[in-house]
C-alpha cells in the first residue's frame, strides 16, 4: 500500500497498465503521466480520465494535452453518458489508450 505518485523505478516496468485514477484536482492526468514512465517500449496504458485536459487552460492541463498529442500512438474515446450511474455519479469520462 503506497501513494502511486511516490513510487519510483523500483516498482518495475510493465507491458500493460489499466487504471481508473481519482479525477479531483487533476490527479487523473498526474497518474497517467507517471504510469507512462513504468511502461516497457511497446507497452499499453489504458486509463479512465476526466475530459478536463481537453479544455482546461491551466498549465498542468495544457502541458498534459500537449504531451498526450505529441505521442506517436494515442487514442481518446468519450465514454457514454451515465457510464458510472450505478456507482452513484453522472461524471463524464474518457478512455485513453497510449502505446509507448
Amino acid at each position: 500500500h503506497a501513494n502511486f505518485l511516490e513510487c519510483g523505478p523500483g516498482l518495475g516496468r510493465f507491458d500493460a497498465i489499466v487504471m481508473n485514477p481519482p479525477f479531483s484536482h487533476g490527479q487523473d492526468i498526474q497518474h497517467v503521466r507517471h504510469a507512462y514512465d513504468f511502461l516497457h517500449p511497446g507497452g499499453r496504458l489504458v486509463a479512465i480520465t476526466s475530459p478536463g485536459f481537453q479544455f482546461r487552460s491551466d498549465n498542468r492541463h495544457t502541458e498534459f494535452r500537449e504531451w498526450f498529442h505529441s505521442l506517436a500512438e494515442c487514442r481518446v474515446e468519450e465514454l457514454p453518458e451515465g457510464t458510472f450511474k450505478d456507482s452513484g455519479t453522472m461524471v463524464r469520462a474518457l478512455l485513453l489508450t497510449i502505446v509507448k
